[in-house]
């Protein structure tokens, strides 16, 4: 079975092009641009030109990675995503350098949020985390008391995390 990001013309619907990848792509890509950056069950991180077709860079996974199940978040020039191997990762969304990394004790499963300064999102160890963009560091963190696979909603003031024990938690003003 092939596994491929393709890309379609929003007017027409019609395939433009196609990109194979070696795995299975578990979640939607993030879009900025004419990039695309998504990860696959096997690790690996990609960033994609949407016009050509051809892959910019890609983060090979390693032996110890997992799957990376969530959407990619995109902030400026940096790119934020969870793997299965309990860390959250920061590239730089031009190069695919290494910017930070940050260890949980569970698997990221959901997407991270980013706005220009922060990284909100939860891991399966039960805490749901903040952390610098620029720096990785953790500035805030709640244990929710039970896993936490779900990608935070988040309006003006609030934001929100559905916990694997069914309790939706909101965060902020009342």
């Amino acid at each position: 079975m092939r596994r491929m990001m393709r890309i379609a013309d929003p007017l027409t619907g019609k395939e433009r092009n196609k990109f194979e990848t070696g795995g299975y792509i578990a979640a939607s890509p993030a879009l900025s641009g004419d990039k695309a950056w998504f990860g696959d069950y096997d690790g690996n991180l990609y960033c994609l030109d949407m016009i050509t077709g051809k892959m910019v860079w890609k983060v090979p996974a390693n032996e110890d990675s997992g799957a990376i199940m969530g959407i990619p978040a995109v902030e400026s020039s940096m790119v934020v995503v969870g793997n299965e191997d309990k860390y959250l990762y920061c590239y730089d969304a031009g190069t695919g350098k290494p910017v930070w990394r940050f260890r949980t004790n569970g698997r990221i499963t959901g997407s991270a949020v980013v706005t220009p300064s922060r990284v909100l999102f939860g891991s399966m160890d039960g805490y749901i985390y903040t952390l610098g963009l620029k720096d990785g560091k953790k500035q805030w963190s709640f244990n929710t008391g039970s896993p936490v696979s779900s990608s935070p909603a988040v309006v003006p003031g609030r934001f929100y995390f559905l916990a694997e024990d069914g309790r939706l938690l909101a965060f902020g003003t009342k």
